[in-house]
């Protein structure tokens, strides 16, 4: 407690009272600081700006905050503020007192700039980044690094709480404090950067951060939009605009930059990826680094790690690839669980260590959940997973809310409210807001949910059929100009043909839609789904309420569905029936203009009847 300004005056000689702190802390306040007499308002300034500072800020403990607060006060030579100030504590209670308690972990989530101070390991990457950006800018080279990893390396950190707090070390063409942006690429990206960069201060140098540039490929569609997008990027960064650009980026994505062309050169992006000037690689940490991540952020905070603990979750993080994620989130349960200032082997072992804290917590979460809660929370998160047609590459993706939120019955989207608030208050789905489009977005917390959390893995490999048809007919319902719109420009006819085909596809969708429905209601005769594996059949396997293609054996009973063909299938079928047709009218002529050929042949050719070599 802070009782200053006469909250140590004892009053009058002889007063056995004593003063306001001294009752205050034999009352049971462990720590009480206080002043004989009423402080100068520049001194009460200064103490509440450098004691508060040096508590939150600088984190140290009160036993050392209070004497810079007094150094601070001793500059003021016309009053005796600093000599006033007393600390009323114990020796019992050490030397260690923190007022205030931070967590110094950050689970899922990555580090910003704002946790700079909780953020180590990563010194290298950071001194590189700042030196490569440099050496780009005094070169006069496109001021574009790419910083790559494996997922959970820490990529993001290392830029947003390695790269950006440390901005100002770098000498800019251009005068005036930095401006920093981020942004992610999202299914817009280029209209997202065109309204981010019109809010930036002209003729000041601007850094923008492009988080998670595999968005690209997994949330972008049009090709011709991530063209676009690659090149402007490159383009504000190799003209004289004060823009420097760092971009973070999965490494099994390295290859896929290679369709983006970023000039009339021919230039692209992976070859500017591969090239040593303009990137940086985050590896995976050795276990210095890993001991840095586990030791300094507890010693900003005071606490300590049982005799044994520290060793064996270095052993645990050396056998798991990727685990930056997960030693983050079981530090974090570990420092919620510990006991006093001591993080203990027994909590470490009771959650199951290094990996069993995450999916244990992920499981349990799922298990109390209502068996309707329970289906909403299945949608919600395979909907928010990237499956592709290849397990190795499955990643999270963001989903507008809308994309996925039930409409029309009011008491289905309750439950739907009710189960994403579970996920959301258990960090296992973050709720965010775009802060360009003002839309309401979700995605999961970390890839490491993806690939760890058994339950997940379960329900994306049972709905990774579905989840690939029903990205299909989307794609086609949602943008039926994407897949022919270069086309237009050289064959008319092809376009022709593909407007077609997508009229075709939405006629198979209504179809599906309606034969959907009818197998709901007749589908008594099949064996009825269980919460955990498949929900509403109209509800394609419990993925959401997007349009689904259902095929026979998905409707389950009622006659008229069961005679409906899926939509790609009749697709090929005409197109294999329009493919034969045209070869047989080719053969056809074939035929006629060789027949006419053989009656046109000279008689004098060896071979023709009559000739002489007959």
């Amino acid at each position: 407690m802070l009782a200053a300004c006469d909250g140590g005056n004892i009053g009058d000689p002889g007063n056995h009272l004593g003063s306001v702190a001294q009752a205050l802390h034999r009352g049971g306040i462990q720590s009480v600081v206080a002043s004989r007499y009423p402080l100068s308002v520049a001194g009460s300034n200064i103490l509440a700006e450098a004691l508060y500072r040096a508590l939150l800020v600088d984190l140290h403990p009160l036993e050392r905050a209070l004497p810079l607060a007094r150094a601070r006060l001793a500059r003021l030579t016309q009053h005796l503020d600093w000599a006033s100030l007393q600390l009323y504590a114990r020796e019992a209670d050490g030397d260690d007192t923190r007022p205030v308690v931070f967590c110094p972990y950050r689970g899922l989530r990555a580090f910003e700039p704002e946790h700079r101070r909780f953020f180590f390991g990563r010194d290298a990457e950071r001194e590189e980044a700042i030196a490569d950006m440099q050496a780009l800018i005094d070169n006069r080279r496109p001021r574009f690094l790419v910083v790559y990893g494996a997922s959970g390396t820490g990529k993001s950190s290392v830029v947003l709480a390695g790269v950006v707090p440390e901005v100002g070390r770098l000498k800019p063409t251009r005068e005036g404090p930095w401006v920093i942006e981020t942004m992610r690429p999202g299914a817009t990206p280029s209209a997202t950067l065109a309204a981010l960069l019109p809010g930036a201060p002209a003729g000041r140098p601007l850094l923008l951060i492009v988080d998670q540039f595999e968005e690209l490929f997994t949330h972008t569609e049009d090709p011709a939009e991530r063209a676009a997008f690659a090149q402007r990027l490159w383009s504000l960064a190799s003209l004289d605009t004060g823009l420097h650009v760092i971009v973070t980026l999965r490494v099994d994505f390295l290859g896929r930059c290679g369709d983006l062309v970023l000039d009339d050169a021919g230039l692209s992006l992976d070859r500017v990826a591969y090239d040593e000037a303009h990137r940086v690689a985050v590896a995976r940490m050795d276990p210095k680094q890993v001991r840095d991540v586990l030791e300094r952020p507890a010693e900003r905070v005071g606490l300590r790690f049982a005799p044994g603990l520290l060793d064996r979750i270095l052993a645990d993080v050396g056998a798991e690839p990727g685990a930056l994620p997960l030693l983050q989130y079981a530090l974090g349960r570990l420092w919620a669980q510990r006991d006093g200032d001591t993080l203990t082997a027994d909590a470490y072992e009771a959650m199951g260590g290094l990996v069993g804290a995450l999916e244990r917590d992920a499981d349990e979460l799922v298990g109390g959940l209502a068996p309707e809660q329970q289906r909403q929370a299945r949608k919600i998160l395979v909907r928010l997973v990237d499956t592709r047609d290849d397990e190795a590459v499955d990643t999270r993706r963001r989903v507008q809310l809308t994309q996925i939120q039930p409409s029309g019955d009011e008491a289905r989207r309750a439950v739907f409210e009710a189960a994403l608030a579970r996920l959301v208050d258990a960090r296992l789905v973050v709720r965010s807001e775009d802060e360009h489009t003002k839309t309401q977005t979700l995605e999961i917390a970390h890839e490491a949910l993806i690939r760890r959390w058994g339950v997940l893995r379960r329900w994306i490999g049972e709905d990774r059929e579905k989840l690939a048809e029903l990205e299909r007919v989307a794609g086609v319902v949602r943008a039926p100009d994407l897949a022919h719109r270069h086309k237009a420009r050289s064959s008319p006819r092809i376009c022709g043909e593909e407007r077609r085909r997508c009229r075709r596809a939405g006629a198979c969708v209504r179809r599906g839609q309606r034969g959907g429905a009818q197998a709901s209601r007749g589908g008594a005769r099949g064996p009825a789904p269980t919460p955990a594996t498949a929900g509403d059949r109209g509800d394609l396997l419990a993925l959401g309420d997007a349009p689904a293609v259902h095929r026979p054996r998905d409707l389950g009973a009622g006659r008229r569905g069961g005679r409906r063909r899926s939509c790609e299938a009749g697709f090929r079928r005409r197109e294999g029936r329009a493919r034969g047709g045209r070869a047989r009218e080719q053969g056809g002529r074939a035929s006629t203009k060789r027949g006419e050929a053989r009656a046109e042949r000279p008689a004098g050719r060896r071979g023709a009847p009559g000739s002489d070599g007959e």
